[in-house]
């Protein structure tokens, strides 16, 4: 499947790491159609993480739990909040 099938659900940030993956497979020796399926899986793979955390971060506000997820612990680290 190519990004141009897939196009409506792909955010702008989505097309420009497809684009970005794609370009960097072809770099490095994979014809164009091969480059756009590792492109494809990366964005995917991307996508669902950020479906995990996010679902992971909206179940524990059901369940009254505010803690932050540690990749949120260590994001507010590291930008100085808390």
């Amino acid at each position: 499947m190519t990004h141009k099938d897939n196009d409506t659900d792909m955010s702008d940030r989505d097309l420009h790491r497809f684009e970005h993956v794609k370009h960097g497979a072809q770099k490095h020796g994979a014809s164009g159609k091969k480059a756009e399926e590792i492109a494809q899986r990366t964005v995917e793979n991307h996508r669902n993480e950020s479906a995990r955390l996010s679902t992971r971060r909206d179940k524990g506000k059901m369940n009254g739990d505010d803690t932050a997820t540690t990749k949120e612990k260590n994001r507010n680290r590291n930008s100085g909040e808390e």
